[in-house]
Order: C-alpha cells, then structure tokens, then sequence
C-alpha cells in the first residue's frame, strides 16, 4: 500500500505525464483516483475519515488509462521530435503509447486484498511458506 505522496510520484513516473502530449494535475488526480484502496482500517475511500491509501496494483491500471488517454490527446498532424534529429510521425506514437497502455494493463492481476487466515500468511497446496 502507498500513500498519497507515493502513489502520485509513482504514477507521474509510469505515464510519463510532463511528456508531450501532458496529462494535467487534474486528470493525474482522476488516474490517481481510480487506484484508491480501503486503508488499514478497511475504511472505503468515500469513508470521510479513510485515510488516503492506494495500490501499487490499481497503479498499473491507473497508468494504463493515462497512457490511452495521452494517444487520444495526438493530433493528426504534428510529428514528433527529439533533440538528436528523431522523428515520429502521430500513428507510430499513438501505436507506441496503446502498446504501453496494453503492457500497464497486463500488469494488472488482482485488485482485492486477501484478507482472513492467508492475509499474513503464504500458503500453497497446505504448506505453510512462512
């Protein structure tokens, strides 16, 4: 679990967001959003007293959108370029921002902690591994 602070670097990091096209602070705080996770006390984020709490899981998911809304942000005529002389014209970054996006979204495996007799426990097949 991260806390607010953690997961923002975290996800900032992830989707690349002060890259052309940018995401703004406001859609960096939807994406973040969309990771929130009941915290320590099991309280939910729409709890008024939870305390900001995210996984590092639903970041994966979080900067699998950011990247698929950073495709859309492309417009069809502005090629890129970079400081050696590089250039990539807007369908090869949109492929390349999708394939991100896809690689963010098969990162995702389980968005629900275990909770009960496995929760500080690793048990496979009856054998205790801790």
């Amino acid at each position: 679990m991260l806390t607010q602070e953690q997961a923002l670097a975290q996800l900032r990091g992830m989707v690349a967001w002060q890259i052309d096209p940018v995401l703004n602070d406001g859609e960096m705080d939807v994406l973040l959003t969309r990771a929130a996770i009941a915290d320590s006390l099991g309280r939910p984020p729409v709890d008024a007293d939870w305390v900001p709490t995210y996984s590092v899981v639903m970041l994966n998911a979080s900067a699998a959108e950011g990247w698929r809304w950073k495709a859309g942000k492309l417009t069809a005529d502005k090629t890129h370029s970079d400081d050696r002389g590089n250039s990539w014209s807007p369908e090869q970054r949109r492929r390349d921002m999708l394939a991100l996006a896809d690689d963010y979204q098969r990162r995702i495996v389980s968005a629900q902690p275990v909770t009960g007799y496995l929760q500080n426990r690793h048990e496979v097949s009856g054998v205790l591994l801790n």
